[in-house]
């Protein structure tokens, strides 16, 4: 398996501090680059200015780091349709 798969493995099991579903399930893991000492991991935000933005971070890089695995988050925000995904997985699993 590759890193950039063994990351998406380990992040689909990192949890939303607020929703009960993963970063990956919630469409919150974009694109995994693997560019040789370190992976590129893109955190979709559902809009600009997340409150949360670094325990989310945290998260991703505690996660890949405790499997060996360095990673830097950058971020992005979600399109249309993937932030009305991301919206009705919240309203159906909010944990709070």
């Amino acid at each position: 398996m590759s890193r950039v798969e063994d990351a998406k493995k380990i992040l689909s099991e990192v949890k939303h501090p607020e929703i009960n579903a993963s970063l990956v399930e919630l469409g919150m893991i974009g694109n995994i680059e693997d560019v040789g000492d370190k992976l590129i991991i893109e955190l979709k935000l559902p809009f600009p200015g997340v409150p949360i933005l670094g325990m989310l971070t945290d998260l991703i890089v505690s996660s890949l780091k405790k499997n060996g695995m360095e990673a830097e988050v950058k971020t992005g925000v979600m399109s249309d349709d993937e932030r009305n995904q991301f919206m009705r997985i919240e309203n159906e699993k909010w944990a709070l």
